[in-house]
């Protein structure tokens, strides 16, 4: 069990048990919550017993909206206060509310779901589902069983339209500090912005690390005419959708679901940064837990889930390119470990086979760049 807290900008994590030692204003908080809601559910059985229920639209919907609360105190009772190993509990600040979280891996599957059950066939469609002929990852992730599968041809010519550029000479993952690495990420952008003046996208797996690299290129570019917009900083991601899709030239700086599914179908994004490879951070709970499971079970964690997940994002990541069959652009990763890890072979297999991969130097990487996008329609 554990607790995610949040102060400024910072994360800690804690087991939930010494958290609540620690701090008896959330004990005290928490038990006089379960007081009241132990007072709620008297309160409806003195009203069962001293009337007719469901008379009324009005009283049906006061016993739905009591029902819904007693159910919650039930949840509520059972993640405080019920410490079965089988669960993993883990909370966390989203705006100005706590959002309590709890899931057994045992009996996850997406079958539990009522809406699940009230479909005669459920069609699952994306571009990055399948990882390779072989791989059974999302049944299994889904819990499903006897799945038909059907691959569609891609409609993009990678050969022509796309190529994926590594940098070579600097380790980027042995990087001391954040401040080192966004400075190394901060130069490579400002490279390519001033080559090219088009719109980027530059993908974190770190928000320290992206913001961090915001102020170097606020401070370069100094309210130019390029836009620095970045996920948490220039406002929601509606605001910034609106403002990139209003044909600004921009610089775009997002992590988490700027890898999966934003929506650049009106501004087209010429040139895709991917800092680190997607790897989940190791040190969330939900992700130790996971791993914990999974090597009980006698399962390689590392080998059946970290990279498969990698290697899904890393697709996304890639799908955030192109978008039409007329688009052309380039893919730029400063992380070696694509090419020169032991897991290296798994990861490029995930990737369209048509894809070039080219290991370049950031003075190659700009000439070659120029004469692959000069011909750009």
């Amino acid at each position: 069990n554990y607790y995610r807290l949040h102060q400024v900008r910072e994360e800690v994590m804690v087991e939930l048990l010494t958290f609540l030692q620690q701090v008896p204003m959330v004990k005290r908080s928490i038990q006089q919550i379960k007081v009241l809601l132990r007072e709620l559910s008297h309160l409806k059985k003195d009203i069962l017993e001293k009337s007719q229920v469901g008379s009324t639209l009005i009283e049906k919907d006061f016993f739905n909206t009591l029902n819904r609360v007693i159910e919650i105190s039930e949840w509520f009772n059972q993640f405080f206060y019920d410490y079965d190993d089988d669960f993993v509990k883990w909370a966390y600040r989203k705006k100005s509310h706590l959002v309590l979280s709890m899931v057994n891996f045992e009996n996850l599957s997406i079958q539990q779901y009522n809406w699940y059950h009230q479909a005669k066939k459920i069609i699952y469609t994306s571009g990055s589902l399948q990882l390779d002929n072989e791989s059974s990852f999302l049944e299994n992730k889904l819990g499903l069983n006897n799945v038909a599968k059907k691959t569609l041809p891609t409609i993009f010519d990678y050969k022509n339209q796309a190529r994926l550029y590594l940098i070579k000479g600097v380790n980027y993952s042995n990087l001391s500090s954040t401040k080192e690495f966004s400075k190394q990420i901060y130069k490579v952008v400002k490279k390519l912005y001033n080559t090219h003046e088009q719109t980027m996208l530059v993908l974190f797996t770190s928000h320290n690390l992206l913001e961090k690299t915001y102020q170097y290129l606020i401070d370069y570019f100094n309210q130019g005419e390029v836009l620095i917009l970045a996920q948490g900083i220039s406002g929601t991601k509606e605001k910034i959708l609106k403002k990139i899709n209003q044909g600004n030239k921009c610089i775009i700086l997002g992590a988490n679901s700027f890898w999966e599914g934003m929506d650049f179908s009106k501004q087209s994004i010429d040139i895709v940064v991917m800092t680190k490879l997607p790897f989940e951070p190791p040190n969330r709970p939900i992700v130790q837990a996971r791993y914990h499971y999974l090597e009980q079970q006698g399962v390689n964690p590392f080998y059946e889930d970290a990279i498969p997940q990698a290697g899904i994002k890393l697709r996304q990541g890639v799908g955030r390119l192109l978008r039409s069959p007329t688009d052309k652009g380039i893919l730029v990763l400063l992380d070696d470990r694509l090419i020169n890890s032991r897991y290296s072979n798994i990861l490029c297999s995930y990737l369209p086979k048509e894809l070039d991969i080219l290991p370049v130097t950031l003075p190659e990487l700009v000439d070659n760049s120029k004469q692959f996008l000069k011909n750009k329609s």
